[in-house]
């Protein structure tokens, strides 16, 4: 537990927060800057800690989740008790992430977060983002992805799942591993907002932000633009296997189907 945390003047400023009721601001500057926040801004947290270390009856608690949940200021997964408070690798990775020493500090407490919890595949994939090119070994060993370091020595996208599977036809072009972080934040990913899919015609399917919106409530159990990414590299990388532009919608949709399923299966105890 850490001794203390720093509240950036830009939270006073934001106009949805500050929109909420001060019991709901005061959890939120708690949740940002107190004890039990780390330096991802990932962490367990059941709500009865929250309400006995400010004196807060439940429903209070649970009401201004729901609020902080609304305005995308963080998310919060009830069956591991994990918080993510949105835009917090981000905000930090301008100038302290830049230093080598906390960067694998960050790596290290990500590394100690069970492959179970939701979010920590999204967080894995921020890291990588903002990572330095001099990062050290250690750094890339923690946020090398699970199914990179089960198949090392394979290219990109050439993992197992990611570009050799070996179903047959245009609805099953592939299958890859699923991540479990829940729900989709404009701010929070570091992916585009639109996606464009080669077509065997050689023209694009592009999925514009409300397609994507309107698939993550139907596949709530994985961060979606994650799992496009991964998805669209794969058709990059195998051009054979494009589809016409109905075939790769229902492609996806049936891919993203399998990721959430599994996803909800590695959760289960």
């Amino acid at each position: 537990m850490r001794t203390f945390g720093i509240l950036p003047t830009e939270f006073w400023k934001n106009e949805k927060l500050q929109s909420l009721p001060a019991t709901t601001r005061l959890i939120a500057a708690y949740l940002y800057s107190g004890p039990h926040n780390n330096m991802i801004g990932c962490f367990r947290l059941p709500l009865t800690y929250i309400a006995e270390d400010l004196k807060l009856q439940m429903r209070f608690v649970s009401k201004a989740i729901k609020e902080l949940t609304a305005i995308s200021f963080l998310r919060f997964d009830e069956a591991s008790k994990y918080f993510v408070i949105t835009n917090f690798i981000t905000a930090r990775a301008k100038k302290w992430l830049l230093n080598q020493n906390n960067y694998i500090a960050a790596t290290r407490v990500l590394e100690e977060i069970s492959d179970s919890v939701p979010y920590k595949e999204e967080i894995r994939l921020q890291l990588i983002e903002i990572k330095r090119p001099d990062s050290n070994d250690d750094t890339n060993n923690v946020l090398t992805t699970s199914d990179q370091r089960t198949n090392k020595g394979e290219g990109e996208g050439e993992g197992k799942g990611e570009g050799e599977g070996e179903e047959e036809g245009e609805g099953e072009a592939h299958s890859a591993p699923a991540s479990p972080p829940r729900s989709f934040s404009d701010s929070f990913i570091p992916f585009p907002k639109s996606f464009a899919f080669p077509l065997k015609n050689g023209s694009v399917l592009t999925l514009e932000p409300e397609t994507i919106d309107f698939w993550q409530a139907r596949f709530p159990n994985i961060v979606v633009p994650a799992r496009l990414h991964k998805h669209r590299e794969w058709f990059l990388n195998n051009p054979h296997r494009r589809m016409n532009q109905k075939g790769t919608e229902t492609a996806l949709l049936k891919f993203l189907d399998q990721d959430n399923d599994e996803a909800i299966r590695n959760r289960s105890p």
